[in-house]
């Protein structure tokens, strides 16, 4: 087993290496290094089985070491050497970057060594469910698109069927009504195939940082025509993210807001900083004709409505797109909502800047 300790307490460093060494033997490779970016180093160029990190080191305090780990993509299983204090903080790494932690004030090899195989072994399954998901993800996103010329095909031979018909008889209304059904049909597959692409697509993102009063700027050349709304916005703040995504995000926000809205939307972007929470917390709010209650979470997930399809078209995705684009940026959402008075939508996203991309 090849090891990659990061831990700067040499007294430490000397117990874990002669407790992995009486459960290896000769089996163990272990290399020790006492900071941080010496650890990335090691860890990015060369293949590790497990990568032990203390989370306060001389390069690295503890929030900065959690930040890192949270956003470290690495195939190697990555277990957390704690204190007794720090437990509680490594326990919420559980699942954002480590597989387990190790309290490193009682080491037993035995219980060392444990921890290090279940480690190794949740990584390995892990891996293999990311790659299922993959695969699986990819063969959905070729269908969307393979679909779409099929569709377009069909649209176009019954066009050209009503069209060739009409120049000879005239259509009588049943016949009007099956040509209209069909040509609605093939616009909602169209559209439910061109949901699921963006959907789909929201996996791969990389970061910058952006200026989210720009990404509002372009996302509103969307709603030019046949739109009426009115927008009030506060100025907005510049944060890490992708550009494209957040576009994607005010556009099905602004969307709703216009859909469900009896009469001209008025819609109010507002902006806080919230020092205390470290967030950017930015409010989507209408008059529109709002969400029950018992129907504020099923409408984040994929083709939930809370409303009908022949009221209120569409195909359901809006809500969960933008839930997924948060999810990507390390951002919530909270939905109030009253019926037949509005919705107010909060996004809270971090202050402290992400790093690097996901997947």
């Amino acid at each position: 087993m090849k090891v990659l300790l990061v831990e700067d307490n040499q007294d430490h460093a000397e117990l874990i290496e002669d407790a992995l060494a009486s459960s290896y033997a000769s089996r163990l490779t272990l290399k020790h290094v006492g900071k941080l970016s010496d650890g990335l180093e090691l860890l990015n160029n060369e293949e590790w089985s497990i990568f032990l990190c203390d989370l306060n080191l001389p390069d690295s305090d503890i929030q900065h070491t959690v930040e890192t780990l949270q956003n470290l993509q690495s195939p190697s299983a990555i277990v957390v050497l704690t204190s007794l204090d720090d437990e509680d903080t490594a326990s919420l790494l559980l699942g954002k970057g480590i597989q387990d932690y190790y309290p490193k004030d009682k080491i037993d090899s035995d219980m060392l060594a444990r921890v290090c195989q279940h480690s190794i072994e949740r990584k390995k399954l892990l891996r293999s469910l990311e790659e299922k998901n993959r695969d699986q993800q990819q063969f959905c996103y070729s269908l969307c698109h393979d679909f779409k010329e099929p569709i377009r095909k069909i649209a176009t031979i019954v066009s050209m069927l009503k069209s060739d018909i009409q120049g000879k008889i005239t259509l009588s209304e049943e016949n009007q009504w099956s040509f209209d059904a069909v040509e609605k049909n093939v616009e909602n597959l169209l559209a439910i195939t061109d949901g699921l692409y963006e959907y789909l697509s929201l996996s791969q993102h990389s970061f910058e940082n952006v200026d989210l009063n720009d990404v509002l700027k372009k996302c509103l050349n969307h709603f030019t025509k046949g739109k009426e709304f009115q927008l009030q916005q506060d100025e907005l703040p510049h944060l890490q993210g992708n550009a494209s995504q957040l576009q994607l995000l005010f556009k099905n926000l602004i969307e709703n807001s216009i859909k469900y809205s009896k009469g001209p939307a008025n819609i109010t972007i507002a902006y806080k900083l919230d020092t205390l929470q470290g967030l950017h917390k930015i409010q989507v709010s209408d008059q529109g004709i709002g969400i029950s209650p018992e129907d504020v979470d099923k409408v984040l997930l994929p083709f939930k409505r809370s409303v009908s399809k022949q009221e209120y078209p569409g195909i359901g995705l809006g809500l969960s797109i933008v839930k997924r684009i948060l999810e990507n940026h390390s951002a919530t959402l909270n939905i109030e909502s009253t019926k037949a008075k509005g919705t107010v939508v909060t996004l809270s996203f971090p202050q402290s800047p992400k790093t690097g991309a996901a997947n």
